[in-house]
């Protein structure tokens, strides 16, 4: 028995099953295993608690990680750990595999991340300038009308007497002995229109009417009309209309920049998909 203790190859062949048993146990129940190590470092739990609030302010979320007493402290860690353990325990039981709102999150993870973070600096005049230019038609000002009306129901007053009321209301309201408070009856809309679209005002009005009133020249000092719409008749207090036009660069600077950089990061996330989908073989079925 000694004797075989001291043989090279025994202590060969014993060194070797230890070494297998290391292997064993570090591969299979994770002694030494990184998937079954957690690592709490103070910009995980930074990062844990900002996704938490839906809120990303690494400052403000430092400030009040410090100002949190020991107990708090540790419960945000034990939920931190909990909620990595449980991560890890989904990826070993491989429930991670055919779930395809996971793999929506995950996708848009990477689409996040190949977002081009340089197409968010400020455009210069140029660029911002050449884009307008490009894209002017969708920046175009449509025609805008400004009035008041007093409405008379035909519903409830018959289509005859509707008309005839109307006329005796402009009349009294131009003569200025009423209130428009006074006259007329409830209309299923409004009754003060500011700077709405000719298309705004037919789908309130009719189209026949919603002309009409483009048609007239504004006076803020005298009632028009009556006008028929779908619902009876109206007379009008025009105040303003305003014309088709195509504002100037500073007047929607704010919206242009915003809608130039949405188009860059749109292009350059395009981009950074198309390279990455040249590293893969992609193959589809004929079937489908």
């Amino acid at each position: 028995m000694r004797r075989l203790l001291k043989d090279p190859f025994t202590h060969f062949l014993l060194l070797g099953a230890f070494i297998y048993w290391l292997y064993g146990s570090v591969t299979n129940h994770g002694v030494l295993s990184r998937q079954n190590e957690v690592y709490v470092s103070r910009a995980q739990v930074l990062n844990y608690m900002q996704y938490k609030a839906k809120l990303f302010d690494e400052e403000r979320f430092s400030d009040y990680l410090s100002s949190l007493s020991d107990a708090q402290k540790k419960l945000l860690v034990d939920n931190f750990i909990e909620d990595e353990i449980l991560y890890k325990e989904a990826l070993r039981l491989g429930l991670d595999q055919g779930d395809f709102i996971i793999k929506q999150r995950l996708a848009s993870k990477v689409r996040f991340l190949l977002e081009d973070s340089a197409s968010q600096t400020q455009p210069r005049d140029n660029g911002l300038e050449a884009y307008f230019k490009e894209n002017i038609n969708r920046y175009v000002q449509p025609a805008s009308i400004t009035f008041t009306h007093i409405f008379f129901d035909k519903s409830i007053r018959g289509k005859d007497k509707a008309s005839q009321d109307a006329i005796n209301a402009l009349h009294i309201m131009n003569e200025g002995k009423e209130s428009q408070d006074r006259l007329g009856d409830r209309f299923p809309f409004l009754i003060n229109y500011a700077d709405r679209t000719q298309r705004y005002v037919a789908d309130h009005f009719g189209e026949s009417m919603s002309e009409k009133i483009l048609s007239l020249t504004p006076n803020e000092k005298k009632w028009q009309g009556p006008f028929e719409s779908n619902y009876g008749y109206h007379i009008i207090l025009l105040y303003d209309i305003k014309s088709e036009r195509v504002p100037s660069i500073d007047e929607i600077r704010p919206q242009l920049t915003s809608d130039f950089l949405q188009e860059k990061q749109d292009a350059a996330l395009r981009d950074s998909i198309k390279e990455v989908k040249s590293r893969y073989h992609i193959r589809v079925d004929a079937d489908i």
